[in-house]
């Protein structure tokens, strides 16, 4: 499946987060899925992170009747985040609060697919990033234009 990607910045760590406009993340705005190599990346450079078990999430997978467990987890300070422009330069969120989401895909569920499958750092974004703003994706190009 092919979908979109954007650079983006959370605190020291540049990596590739797609762009999936049907993550709803209204319930918490500027919510990020990341997976586990993310995640672990994120701690090895000391990133703090506060566990938010109230939030965590159980989500349904592509095999019947198996699902996945989502740890919820917030950033804690004033922790850098945002997408970065086509200099490298970083966009900051409009929010105060950012909530990542660490996608652990069960090995039942890998022939689902997505970044909780994949070994390099990546995260997902919710559709807050773009609701005020615009994205036009042009596959052609391959390129991605966002507006946050």
């Amino acid at each position: 499946m092919n979908v979109p990607t954007v650079p983006v910045r959370i605190g020291p760590l540049q990596t590739v987060a797609q762009v999936d406009t049907g993550y709803d993340d209204g319930h918490r705005p500027y919510s990020l899925n990341i997976n586990g190599a993310l995640f672990d990346a994120l701690q090895r450079q000391r990133v703090p992170l506060k566990p938010r078990p109230d939030i965590a999430l159980q989500l349904s997978t592509c095999v019947p009747g198996l699902n996945e467990t989502v740890e919820a987890w917030q950033l804690v300070g004033r922790q850098s985040v945002g997408l970065q422009d086509e200099t490298g330069a970083t966009v900051p969120v409009p929010a105060r609060r950012v909530t990542l989401f660490v996608k652990r895909t069960p090995a039942a569920a890998s022939v689902c697919g997505g970044i909780g499958t994949w070994a390099q750092p990546a995260a997902q974004l919710g559709a807050s990033f773009v609701a005020r703003g615009a994205l036009v994706v042009d596959p052609v190009s391959q390129r991605v234009w966002l507006r946050p």
